[in-house]
C-alpha cells in the first residue's frame, strides 16, 4: 500500500485525488476520500513494483487551487525462501 498525507488548505470545502500509472496523469482515476476535509489516504490493493502518480486539488467553493502532484512506487513481491527439512547438520 501507499500512504499519502497532506496539510489541508484553510477554507477547503472539497478535494479531488487522482491516481495514474502515467506521469502525465493520462487515464487517471478518481479516488474516494473519507471526507471533503481528509488529510490522508491509504491506497491499497496495488500491483508490486509499479510506480503510481497522484494529483490532489483543493477547492474553496467553486474555485480550484493549483493541483499538487507526487509519485510513489510499490515494493517488489517478497522472495520465497525454501527450506530443506531433510538436511542434516555436520
Amino acid at each position: 500500500s501507499i500512504n499519502l498525507s497532506w496539510t489541508l488548505a484553510p477554507g477547503t470545502t472539497a478535494q479531488t485525488l487522482l491516481v495514474s500509472r502515467n506521469v502525465d496523469m493520462s487515464n487517471a482515476q478518481t479516488l474516494t476520500l473519507g471526507s471533503a476535509t481528509a488529510t490522508s489516504f491509504t491506497h491499497q490493493s496495488l500491483n508490486p513494483s509499479t510506480v503510481y502518480y497522484y494529483q490532489l486539488q483543493a477547492f474553496k467553493g467553486t474555485c480550484g487551487a493549483p493541483a499538487v502532484s507526487a509519485g510513489a512506487s510499490t515494493l517488489p513481491p517478497p522472495t520465497r525462501l525454501y527450506v530443506n527439512q531433510n538436511a542434516t547438520g555436520a
